[in-house]
């Protein structure tokens, strides 16, 4: 079974982890998944997820060694192109939309503390916050 592909939500107005509250829309996208990679072997998958940070960057960023990220065994060899196949998921959450603003009621006592908006007039309205006009017959 393959692993290494996933289906992640993500909030598309800032690219970052879907969580509720978000700007939206939320999103399916792949990125790729190493933390099943190597699991019976504890040290190579500390060594993938380093490697897997570092290639989030990009290519050529250092690391262990003297070694770097390379897509693939050299710079001149790029099977599926410059990339790494899929992109690596974000690892923040997207920022929450601020709240709505509480609608005007007069109604209710007291009125909230921070300013409100007036609901549209019933029936459409002018837009100016007077009812509509009586058709005259």
């Amino acid at each position: 079974r393959e692993t290494i592909r996933v289906s992640v939500a993500i909030d598309e107005a800032s690219g970052l982890l879907w969580q509720e509250g978000c700007v939206g829309p939320k999103v399916q996208k792949g990125f790729f998944d190493l933390r099943d990679v190597e699991s019976n072997f504890k040290n190579w998958q500390r060594a993938d997820r380093a490697w897997a940070a570092r290639a989030a960057k990009g290519e050529r960023v250092r690391g262990p060694k003297g070694t770097f990220t390379s897509y693939f065994y050299d710079g001149a060899f790029h099977p599926f192109g410059k990339s790494w196949g899929a992109p690596f998921a974000p690892r923040d959450k997207c920022p929450l939309a601020p709240p709505s603003p509480p609608v005007c009621d007069p109604l209710v006592v007291p009125l909230p503390s921070v300013p409100c908006v007036n609901p549209p007039p019933p029936g459409g309205g002018g837009g100016n916050g007077r009812p509509p006009k009586t058709p005259k017959p």
